[in-house]
């Protein structure tokens, strides 16, 4: 087994790991009690993150979290101020799916990626519009925050 084949090995054997978790979080009841409880860990970790990474754009941020997390094939558009980022295939949600699960998205994707995107050298806000969870595709849209949103 070469490298890439591990490192793919990993990525998916990770993402099965994270939608069992999810599963079994929900399964205690106590799902969304821990996602607002890692929420608030993301965000304050997310400065030391983006720095320890040396991303500084919303693209080279989703480019890190496809080639490190590696279930996600995430793509990137510019338009204006607003970059769209799509992914058409996701390993997390399709082995939640598959395993009966609740959409890991939000613990696992949105809210650490939300926090990273708000700790850029510019901060940026992600809107959801869609994820491969409950649509075709994750559709997100990542804005410039305005000066008088950032903390």
């Amino acid at each position: 087994m070469d490298t890439n084949e591990r490192l793919e090995l990993l990525q998916l054997l990770y993402a099965g790991l994270m939608a069992e978790t999810a599963a079994v979080l929900a399964d205690h009841g106590i799902l969304e009690t821990v996602a607002e409880r890692k929420r608030r860990e993301d965000r304050l970790a997310a400065q030391a993150r983006v720095e320890q990474s040396g991303v500084t754009t919303p693209e080279a941020l989703f480019e890190l979290h496809r080639s490190v997390a590696g279930f996600s094939d995430w793509t990137s558009a510019q338009e204006g101020a607003t970059v769209t980022v799509t992914s058409a295939a996701c390993k997390l949600c399709d082995i939640a799916r598959a395993s009966g699960g609740p959409p890991p998205c939000r613990l696992f994707c949105i809210d650490p990626l939300t926090a990273l995107c708000a700790a850029l050298p510019e901060p940026r806000t992600l809107t959801v519009r869609s994820t491969r969870c409950t649509a075709e595709r994750c559709i997100f849209h990542i804005t410039p925050t305005p000066t008088t949103e950032r903390p």
